[in-house]
């Protein structure tokens, strides 16, 4: 899952990602983009079984200047209650100058989790130095569900495929529960989640939305499709959509309610009943 942004993969989940090794375990398969490497930050240390130490937000690298940008602060992570904002550009990270995403990475990671971090940063043109208590990483599941549940889910539109010139938007679908699945072509794990989706979608008939949401080319997916067929609707999104949803990982299912927020969130294939029973909660309430 290549990112044409400038927030690179690894930028944007330096901080964010899971232990991928128990995902696969799980039911689960990451993006092919070298997320694996990541894995050392959540490693513990054989002699303190500490585990590294994580800070929880993303980062860019301005295009001409020195630091880094935060674009994001997730929620119940060090960085917000350390008091790290989106729009700081971290300069030092203790005493050790950081020019990109992983230039800060190399100095959280060589900390353990519950030791002190100290950040030089600029806001709003003006010096300020913070010391972050460093944390453990959650899962990314639980990270997902810190971060989403009970929220508004991120706008995204995306193009229906097999149809043409079609498009279905997150607003369009307001108004009944609405099961997003993130999924691709490549994923073993999604193949029998969409299947055991499919069976969802047919019991709760009408009263619930399922869509299934891919950043791979429409071609990709149509010729998968016409030997697998999904069971409802798929589309085809930018890699922006998955972004906003940091989906590092498949399958990974959004249940939103009736008004658009985030009822659950779901990492891996073995969660089929806890999204039954959530989905046919949110139905009955509608």
């Amino acid at each position: 899952m290549k990112c044409p942004t400038r927030i690179t993969l690894l930028g944007l989940l330096i901080f964010l990602t899971g232990a991928p090794a128990s995902l696969f375990a799980q039911g689960v398969e990451s993006a092919p983009t070298g997320v694996e490497d990541l894995a050392p930050e959540l490693r513990k240390d054989k002699k303190s079984k500490q585990s590294s130490g994580w800070l929880g937000v993303m980062l860019e690298a301005p295009d001409d200047e020195q630091g880094v940008d935060v674009v994001g602060v997730l929620r119940s992570s060090p960085a917000e209650s350390g008091g790290l904002k989106i729009g700081d550009r971290i300069l030092k990270v203790d005493e050790t100058a950081v020019d990109s995403p992983s230039d800060v990475q190399k100095v959280v990671r060589a900390k353990s989790n519950g030791h002190n971090a100290t950040v030089e940063l600029r806001r709003d043109g003006k010096a300020k130095t913070l010391t972050i208590e460093l944390g453990s990483a959650p899962s990314t599941e639980q990270i997902l569900r810190n971060q989403f549940v009970g929220h508004a889910a991120p706008a995204f539109k995306a193009k229906v495929v097999g149809k043409e010139d079609a498009t279905v938007t997150l607003a369009e679908l307001k108004g009944k529960p609405v099961v997003v699945d993130f999924w691709a072509t490549w994923c073993g794990p999604c193949r029998p989640l969409s299947r055991k989706l499919a069976k969802l979608s047919k019991k709760t008939g009408e009263s619930v939305t399922f869509v299934g949401l891919t950043s791979e080319k429409t071609e990709v997916v149509e010729r998968f499709l016409a030997s697998h067929p999904h069971g409802f609707a798929v589309g085809t999104a930018s890699e922006k959509v998955m972004q906003r949803y940091l989906v590092e990982s498949y399958p990974t299912v959004f249940v939103l309610d009736a008004d658009g927020k985030v009822a659950g969130v779901f990492v891996g294939l073995g969660h089929i009943d806890e999204i039954r029973k959530l989905v046919e909660k949110l139905a009955a309430k509608k």
